[in-house]
């Protein structure tokens, strides 16, 4: 896209108050968005939002059209199209999760670029923007996920619009209890977003059993509905999650008009009942599963491995890290350790790159990135030190380190009249020179390897993608 800000035709205050999103704002906060957010231009066939990647901004089409898709096996499907006054983008702002629709120009196209921080500050002075935003996403959300999912692939566009209309997006926070074992069951639920666990209870002494771990697109709850049974088991959620709602009045109407969907359930349902037993009968599995959903593995991205077998407590991954940043190494071997009859395996304590990251929703400097494929950065030039990235992360991975500037030059050095080099260091408003610097494991991005990697001799240290490498705690 281009960027036409200098170009005078950016809305003046009076006429952004007519689109509706802008409606109620003060005076002062409508002039902020005409002072701060972006003009830019799209040409036809242009991909504005590509499904998959992170973003925060939120597009507001001033003219134009686009069109809303989202991938298949065989082609994209149309979502829907929007216009003048539509808008799209990170239309949920408590989640930094991917696109999970595309949208490409139809036509010649000018959008209004509105940043994270931005949008904050509608949302929290306006409940009708936050109302509306919510409303946007929900049926947006609905109507992309449904279509997506494989329960669902024989329903005709009219079916699929009569369920939109009936189902609902919940919202769940993190250890929030979705399902109750016992309960009775009143709805079938289609994770649209985040993750959820499973949990059987057992008798004491024993410890509950964690089943699996489940992603966007799959489903729970439709065992109590077919068998007209009671819940089965526990569903908690593992992080903020959200997840499709659909009563047993309408899924019973589903259910009668889609034979084969009731097949399809029921073929389910005789692999979970065969994964539970196999669990009670496989301690190593079940402490495998286990491990990973209470370390929280299936959330990252990509994770760093030490074989213990192999590691023969060298330093040089440590040593290799702390080359490249500045003499500070963001490698520390301790962290969650599993230990089974074939392999004993440390998740060293590094970046998770976490797949809804609460260190960059918390940043009130906007000092924290996020590249399109996922990996989070700090930018140096805006981060002021203040900790709040290293509290609210989960994972104790981030540090907090002196600047360049306050240690470039030793003691020994400043004793035989070393000076430092001159180096940039951010200042507050009020002329306050930030001394720390947030840091994080930046998986070696630009290099042409990651350095702790290439530097073990035994080949002990590894990358991999924990819903790779668990793949046997994931849900069918």
């Amino acid at each position: 896209m281009t960027d036409i800000a200098t170009v005078p035709s950016i809305p003046e205050v009076g006429e952004l108050s007519e689109f509706e999103i802008f409606v109620g704002l003060p005076a002062k906060l409508l002039e902020r968005v005409r002072d701060n957010a972006p003009l830019l231009e799209a040409a036809p066939e242009e991909i504005i939002c590509t499904e998959g990647q992170f973003g925060r901004e939120l597009y507001l089409i001033l003219s134009g059209y686009v069109r809303v898709s989202r991938n298949t096996e065989t082609e994209p499907f149309l979502v829907g199209s929007l216009n003048r006054g539509d808008f799209f983008g990170a239309m949920n702002p408590q989640s930094n999760q991917v696109s999970a629709v595309s949208v490409t120009a139809t036509t010649d196209c000018v959008l209004l670029e509105i940043s994270h921080t931005l949008l904050q500050a509608i949302l929290k002075s306006s409940p009708h923007a936050q109302k509306l935003v919510e409303r946007t996403y929900n049926d947006l959300a609905l109507r992309s996920e449904l279509r997506h999912v494989d329960l669902f692939e024989g329903f005709s566009s009219k079916e699929l619009d009569h369920l939109i209309s009936k189902a609902e997006v919940v919202a769940y926070a993190k250890d929030e209890v979705i399902v109750r074992e016992g309960d009775d069951g009143d709805a079938i639920f289609i994770v649209r977003s985040g993750f959820v666990k499973i949990v059987k209870e057992r008798p004491e002494p024993q410890e509950d059993l964690v089943i699996a771990y489940m992603r966007e697109g799959q489903y729970f709850g439709e065992m109590a509905l077919l068998r007209g049974e009671k819940r089965s088991a526990w569903v908690i959620s593992l992080n903020d999650s959200e997840v499709i709602r659909i009563t047993k009045d309408d899924f019973d109407l589903l259910l009668d008009s889609h034979p084969v969907m009731r097949k399809q359930i029921e073929e389910v349902i005789k692999k979970r009942d065969e994964r539970f037993e196999e669990l009670l009968d496989d301690d190593d599995m079940a402490d495998q599963i286990k491990f990973v959903v209470n370390e929280g593995l299936m959330q990252q991205n990509t994770a760093l491995v030490i074989d213990m077998d192999k590691c023969i407590h060298c330093d040089n991954c440590s040593d290799a890290c702390a080359a490249i940043h500045d003499g500070h190494s963001l490698l520390v071997r301790h962290g969650p350790q599993l230990d089974t009859v074939e392999a004993s395996t440390l998740f060293p304590t590094s970046c998770h790159h976490c797949e809804d990251p609460l260190c960059l929703t918390g940043c009130n400097f906007n000092s924290m990135e996020r590249s399109p494929a996922g990996e989070i950065s700090i930018v140096e030039e805006t981060c002021t030190g203040c900790n709040l990235c290293a509290k609210l992360c989960p994972y104790d991975t981030i540090v907090m380190v002196p600047r360049q500037s306050e240690t470039q030059v030793g003691w020994l050095g400043r004793l035989f009249g070393s000076k430092p080099e001159p180096v940039f260091v951010p200042t507050s408003p009020t002329g306050k020179k930030y001394k720390r610097l947030a840091m994080q494991c930046d998986l070696c991005t630009g290099r042409q390897h990651m350095n702790c990697v290439y530097n073990c001799p035994t080949g002990a240290i590894f990358q991999v993608k924990p819903n790779e490498y668990f793949s046997g705690a994931e849900s069918n």
